[in-house]
């Protein structure tokens, strides 16, 4: 048997902050996973500087591009540092998703921020990264990712709902494993309770209080993505 602790981190596109989580992992000798076990974790909040700097970030120049791709692998890099001392670990090797700007697999493009070599640089630790673009550059989707935790981290279950800004499902059809992006989630939710003077529908209050409008979920369900075969997958630009 192999242990190796894996710290994890990425940022959603519902810009609420970095979400970042250390495990233990117990392999056999063939590499197959025969336990984990969950050991810290926590979200850490985006200033007000970060939130219009990554929600602007699309629009912005070349140069802007490169520098907030730099920028935040640093701050990442410290996010790390800290969260280590806090919780006294010591991993193996740090995977970072980063944090997604484009996602158009039908050009074979994908673009997610946060410099795997920054992190390495501000904490001396092996790190992972760029977790995309060799399967869109191979025609894949490049996502979702959460299907990969579904499959090997929850065995035993035959579908799985993942509701982060965009939502996606895993299946288990028993001869594979299938998963596509399937529509917008917390990032249509947010928008709609900051309507309301909300950053978020907080416990989903606002939404318990409403009722269902038949004629415009009708409008919703012909929007075409919904029309389309798996594999699929969605960008930010899509669902704002």
């Amino acid at each position: 048997m192999k242990k190796y602790q894996a710290l994890g981190m990425m940022s959603g596109s519902s810009l609420d902050g970095v979400d970042i989580a250390a495990a233990d992992f117990l392999l056999d000798d063939q590499n197959q996973l025969q336990s984990w076990s969950l050991i810290a974790a926590e979200t850490i909040a985006y200033n007000d500087a970060w939130i219009e700097r990554l929600k602007t970030l699309p629009a912005a120049s070349a140069k802007t591009y490169a520098q907030t791709h730099a920028d935040l692998g640093a701050l990442l890099g410290q996010m790390v540092r800290q969260f280590v001392e806090k919780h006294q670990l010591k991993p193996d090797l740090v995977a970072s998703h980063g944090h997604t700007v484009f996602h158009h697999p039908e050009s074979q493009m994908t673009a997610q921020i946060g410099d795997g070599a920054a992190i390495a640089a501000a904490t001396g630790m092996q790190v992972v990264s760029d977790f995309r673009t060799q399967d869109l550059a191979k025609g894949g989707q490049g996502a979702p990712l959460a299907p990969l935790a579904d499959r090997y981290l929850f065995p035993g279950y035959d579908f799985y709902l993942n509701l982060g800004g965009i939502a996606n499902i895993s299946s288990n059809t028993g001869s594979s494993f299938v998963a596509f992006d399937i529509g917008a989630a917390n990032q249509l939710f947010n928008a709609l309770a900051q309507r309301a003077g909300q950053a978020f529908d907080e416990g989903g209050k606002i939404a318990a209080s409403g009722q269902l409008l038949p004629a415009l979920l009708q409008t919703a369900c012909q929007n075409p993505f919904y029309q389309l075969d798996y594999p699929k997958s969605l960008d930010n630009q899509w669902v704002q």
